[in-house]
């Protein structure tokens, strides 16, 4: 999966490692991809990656915003309609956020199935937070949100597609936001596409963007066969 094979967080301190980062990812027959955070980066440090031989990705596809929001209890929990959300608390719950997970976010399935064994292994963490939204008894969304000292990131969104346009997914993030609140957390935070309607949600619930990251990659890493 591309999402995991890149390199997050280089700064000015990193410089001079970035070609045995390279090194690492050619040694596994990986393009080397670097995934820049703006505040981090530095002149010399896009000097240094174009000397490389790296240049900025501009596909849209490729586009990924960082907004930030301060929480908010004042945001109601439910929107129209005939749903509830509650945090997950049994093994059972679990495994049906697994499965819409695996259901709006299909994979091939041994990665399927290593990614989620990763989600289970993690299940119970305290900075850790998942919600089902149900309809009728059945589980049809869900959220998560991790929380690290001040901040609160927000992921995991999935609505299945007969349930999607009904408030669902506006529902679980002002859920965690007002949970966030409660925390007491000073800043939450999600990772988003520009133009989306998960970026619309946000904007109405008083996110702004910080930043747009930055994936540098080199010229040749649309001739490796990994990516074919």
């Amino acid at each position: 999966n591309t999402l995991f094979n890149r390199c997050i967080g280089l700064g000015d301190d990193d410089v001079d490692q970035i070609e045995r980062f390279e090194a690492f990812y050619r040694s596994h027959a990986v393009p080397p991809r670097f995934d820049l955070c703006p505040p981090r980066r530095s002149a010399d440090l896009i000097e240094r990656l174009i000397t490389a031989g790296y240049a900025l990705e501009t596909h849209a596809g490729f586009s990924r915003r960082f907004s930030i929001a301060r929480p908010d209890h004042s945001l109601k929990e439910k929107a129209p309609g005939d749903f509830t959300i509650r945090p997950i608390d049994e093994p059972a719950e679990l495994d049906h956020f697994l499965s819409i997970q695996a259901t709006v976010w299909p994979e091939d399935g041994p990665r399927t199935r290593a990614r989620l064994d990763r989600l289970r292994a993690s299940h119970g963490q305290p900075a850790l937070h998942r919600y089902l939204a149900w309809v009728d008894g059945q589980p049809v969304a869900t959220a998560a949100m991790g929380v690290h000292g001040d901040v609160a990131f927000l992921f995991a969104g999935a609505v299945l597609k007969p349930f999607r346009k009904q408030g669902i997914q506006t529902a679980l993030l002002h859920r965690r936001m007002r949970d966030a609140s409660a925390i007491g957390v000073e800043f939450v935070a999600a990772l988003i596409t520009p133009g989306s309607a998960s970026e619309r949600n946000l904007t109405r619930a008083g996110f702004q963007p910080a930043c747009d990251r930055e994936l540098w990659l080199p010229a040749d890493w649309m001739e490796s066969a990994f990516y074919r």
